[in-house]
């Protein structure tokens, strides 16, 4: 699913806005293509799983996972028994208005990122209102939710780093010259495979959206 956002990138204000805006085209423009790519791959994405849902329902030990300790908060049977809320939906109403604003705010008045971390940071706030947490319940779930993502912040941090470097060693534009004329010189036939082969040789050193978007 991450994978399909990153690829489409319908209103993803990192790889696609940085991007756009270092190429000086209409910030968010061609929309449609982008959500047209989006509905076909997540399509085939959806029946990828369902597929592969329905061979594991009938043979458990096909899983790729198959015997792993479960790494989520709750456990493999939890949400047979889970029933929908008045709080779970005024989260998910909460987390809709969210999605909104923040569109608005991409499109209409360009965000960064500081806008998007207190908007989500107010969110979040909003969502343990709701449910009525005290401050400390709140930070605790707050810091519980950070360890999942500490590790992408990480690689993050990382790959900027890598092109600082490379910014700094005036190699950057060397770099990119070099894999571009393997696609310039590539046959039409052939232009598809070679952009996967010089977007995976950039994935090595920047793995980072944000860091590949820059460069």
């Amino acid at each position: 699913g991450e994978y399909i956002g990153f690829t489409c990138g319908t209103l993803n204000p990192y790889n696609v806005a940085i991007s756009q805006g270092i190429s000086e085209v209409a910030m968010y423009s061609n929309q449609g293509y982008r959500w047209l790519s989006f509905v076909v791959m997540v399509g085939i994405a959806l029946i990828y799983l369902l597929h592969y849902g329905f061979k594991i329902r009938k043979d458990p030990t096909k899983s790729a996972v198959y015997g792993r300790p479960c790494i989520h908060s709750f456990g493999d049977g939890a949400l047979d028994d889970y029933k929908l809320t008045r709080k779970d939906v005024l989260v998910l109403v909460d987390l809709l208005i969210t999605l909104v604003i923040l569109m608005v705010g991409l499109m209409q008045y360009e965000w960064g990122n500081t806008q998007l971390c207190g908007l989500f940071i107010m969110m979040a706030a909003v969502a343990a209102i709701i449910n009525r947490w005290s401050g400390d319940k709140f930070v605790d779930e707050f810091v519980e939710g950070i360890k999942g993502i500490a590790w992408g912040a990480l690689i993050a941090g990382i790959s900027r780093a890598i092109l600082v470097v490379m910014n700094d060693a005036v190699i950057t534009d060397t770099v990119i010259h070099a894999l571009a004329e393997l696609l310039k010189k590539a046959p039409s036939a052939l232009s598809a495979q070679m952009i996967l082969i010089t977007q995976t040789i950039i994935n090595l050193p920047i793995s980072s959206a944000t860091g590949q978007a820059a460069v």
